[in-house]
Order: structure tokens, then sequence, then C-alpha cells
């Protein structure tokens, strides 16, 4: 079982939320709610990992703890993450550009602009981690991958394993799933 302890910090004193699950829902929970919102690494050992999460004026840091057994597949993921983020600054600066960019220059605020950054970003930096995670190397998949729903990926990487040496596409056209991000 993995512990997860939640602390907020949005301008008052916050009880800390605690909670156990899997680790397969531990994971789910990092990689879609925590790293999927622009949640970023800000600790790590080899039994627990911290992730900060900023949603405009809330600041969460949930801390995910377990066994080293346990723990393997968050700490697999987080790695991958922190990979696939290697060029952070950069990307939410041309993120930030092409969302001010708006027709007849009416860019959004520059407040609004610099906390969605992080949350574009953040899924398709989450899912080339969960298939890394999974052993994916493969060009076309991981493009595919990052096109799909979260919720169809994380599907697809769950029958990944009993369906070794079998394409992303090729599962997903099994089960009639399709990309919906261009």
């Amino acid at each position: 079982m993995i512990e997860i302890i939640n602390r907020r910090n949005n301008g008052a004193e916050c009880e800390p939320i605690v909670r156990h699950e899997s680790p397969e829902k531990a994971l789910y929970s990092m990689v879609k709610f925590e790293l999927g919102y622009g949640g970023m690494i800000v600790a790590a050992s080899e039994t627990s990992i911290t992730v900060r999460t900023r949603v405009l004026n809330c600041v969460d840091h949930t801390t995910f703890s377990g066994s080293q057994q346990d723990m393997r597949p968050l700490i697999e993921t987080a790695y991958f993450f922190m990979e696939a983020c290697k060029h952070d600054d950069q990307s939410i600066d041309q993120v930030v550009e092409q969302l001010a960019a708006t027709p007849s220059g009416k860019g959004l605020r520059t407040f609004y602009l610099t906390n969605l950054a992080p949350l574009l970003l953040g899924q398709k930096r989450v899912s080339v981690a969960c298939m890394l995670g999974m052993g994916l190397t493969n060009v076309n998949d991981i493009e595919f991958g990052i096109r799909l729903r979260f919720d169809d990926l994380f599907a697809l990487l769950g029958l990944i394993i009993d369906a070794p040496g079998r394409s992303l596409q090729d599962l997903a056209s099994t089960l009639d799933i399709a990309p919906v991000l261009v």
C-alpha cells in the first residue's frame, strides 16, 4: 500500500488529507492529478516522492510513500517524467508566447498565461513518461500516445503488459480508441 499525504496552502492553514491506495491507483493519481496538472517533483527517494502542484492561488505538496517494491512504478515514472521535463522553462516560454498571440492583439493576461502553461504541458510530459516507463520506445507509438486522452492511454498501457510486441496503435484500433489531440 502507498500512503498519500496532501498538504494544501491556499493562504489559510489546512489539515493534511491522508489516504492509502494500491501502487497502481497511486501511480494513476500521481500522473493524472499531480504531474498531469503541471506538478513538479520536488523530492524523491527509493520510498517517497513529493510533488508540488500549483493551481491559481493554491499550492499542493503531495507525498507518496511506501515500500521500495510498492514505490518502484512511481519512482520509474518519476525518472522518465523528469527526463521529459529537461527543457521545461523554454517550453513554458513558448506556450506563453503562443497563447499571447491571439487574433486582433487581444492576448490573455500574463497571470493566466503563466498559470495555464504548466497545465497545457503537463499531460504531454506525463504521457511520454508513462510510455517510457512501460518500455515503449517506438517513436510512432509515442507520437500516437501523446495524442490520446489520458484515460485511454492509461488503459492501453495496462494492456501492453499482456501483449508484448504489439504496437500501441494496434491495440488502440482493436479497442476502437482514436486520438483526440491534433
